[in-house]
């Protein structure tokens, strides 16, 4: 595997080690948030985003593009901030005719659908 896939590999594992993270602490407080009968707080905990490559996974690049423009930010910040670098970014963002595409791996995908799900959240 290249060093881009080594980086790609490190940046799914640092993201499904922060998932888990969260998902252990939530795990100290969900017997109780449903014992007690929160509507609220259930509902927030299943509004989390959960990754689900099976069901989930967009090859078009179109839809990264439009990911990528939900953000507000170049795409070399954007490929800067998850890890790859801008020379791939456009691989994976070019028509699917030309020489240079290459399909996005799940985790970029995801990782664009957290910088705009985190990006609606901030203050404007």
């Amino acid at each position: 595997m290249g060093t881009q896939g080594n980086r790609i590999l490190s940046l799914a594992i640092v993201v499904f080690a922060e998932i888990a993270e969260i998902a252990a602490a939530f795990a100290i407080f969900v017997p109780w948030i449903f014992k007690q009968r929160q509507a609220p707080m259930r509902g927030f905990l299943e509004g989390l985003m959960k990754p689900n490559a099976q069901t989930r996974y967009n090859l078009n690049p179109d839809y990264l593009r439009d990911l990528i423009e939900k953000t507000g930010l170049t795409r070399r910040e954007v490929a800067e901030l998850i890890g790859i670098s801008p020379r791939m970014m456009r691989s994976y963002l070019t028509f699917t005719d030309n020489a240079t595409y290459q399909k996005a791996l799940y985790a970029v995908q995801f990782c664009l659908e957290c910088l705009v799900d985190r990006s609606s959240d901030a203050p404007k």
